[in-house]
């Protein structure tokens, strides 16, 4: 099985990465494979390879990874091989990195789940860089709805068009529309802010629904630019060292009036900061990410 068609159409055959060797044992129920980025103009040489691309190529693999072990199941009829989350830990960086490899190793299995943990390496130097772990099965959980407050503050502020084209870059080296934030809104006060979005073509995972990659991708995206906006630093001066991202819902292709509703959930005495973002569709929650930053400038706001 090789990549999805979000993948195959937007980073493989623009010559981002070189078609990707992936080997597939079916006794180790293992995966293992190599990514090589192209320096081009919309990849230089100075530019490191984005974490979002890393997690949304683990993404591809090891829910590629689940669909063997389902087809190869007596149950493959009953199991839907859904990502209900992800779990992304940084162990190291490696901004110069262009070659990678991943091995994806099955460390739970049953009727209706399938727990995969995919360790990623500078593939020149062997460093590990990050650990994802995969769960995908079938959900056996319900989804609380819940309606979307609206800020109500004397402070609030809408975003720029400036703010809302980066937000709507999906990836540095992916061109626009594939993705349009139509609207944002920000309160300091409340530390928090509401966009919304259309989703467009060209953005499938392995069904018709809309890549999960891409959905953590633009709740990354809108978790940092609410981090800058609050804290009043760079991202230069932060590390996102941990994300936690449940997919408890579907989005299908070319979705419209999609919201992002992301707010600062904590700052501890560990200068870490964690913000909780959830991606709604009316009433629905269908995605959320919480990631945790660790602040290495002292003279934040917070």
């Amino acid at each position: 099985m090789g990549p999805t068609h979000f993948v195959k159409g937007r980073i493989v055959d623009d010559r981002i990465i070189d078609p990707p060797d992936y080997y597939f044992s079916p006794s180790a129920r293992q995966m293992i494979g190599f990514w090589a980025f192209n320096t081009s103009d919309k990849l230089p040489s100075t530019d490191p390879v984005q974490e979002t691309t890393l997690f949304t190529l683990l993404d591809d693999v090891t829910a590629g990874l689940a669909l063997r072990l389902v087809f190869m199941s007596a149950n493959a009829n009953n199991f839907i091989a859904f990502t209900m989350g992800l779990n992304v830990i940084r162990k190291g960086s490696s901004p110069a990195a262009r070659l990678f490899y991943f091995e994806n190793q099955i460390i739970k299995i049953s009727e209706r789940i399938i727990i995969i943990e995919c360790p990623l390496y500078n593939a020149e130097t062997a460093k590990l860089l990050l650990v994802q772990v995969e769960m995908a099965g079938l959900p056996g959980y319900d989804v609380t709805d819940s309606q979307l407050l609206q800020i109500d503050t004397p402070d609030v502020q809408t975003l720029s068009s400036t703010d809302l084209c980066g937000l709507s870059k999906v990836m540095n080296f992916l061109s626009h529309g594939s993705i349009w934030h139509r609207a944002g809104f920000l309160s300091i006060s409340q530390r928090r802010m509401v966009v919304m979005l259309d989703f467009g073509e060209k953005l499938t995972g392995l069904i018709v629904f809309i890549h999960g990659g891409v959905l953590a991708t633009v709740l990354n995206n809108a978790s940092t630019l609410l981090l800058t906006k609050v804290a009043g630093i760079d991202m230069a001066h932060v590390n996102a060292v941990a994300r936690d991202i449940p997919y408890l819902r579907g989005i299908y292709l070319n979705s419209k009036g999609v919201v992002i509703d992301a707010v600062v959930e904590e700052a501890n005495d560990k200068d870490e900061l964690v913000i909780f973002a959830k991606l709604m569709k009316g009433a629905d929650v269908h995605t959320t990410l919480r990631i945790t930053f660790t602040l290495l400038k002292p003279d934040s706001k917070l």
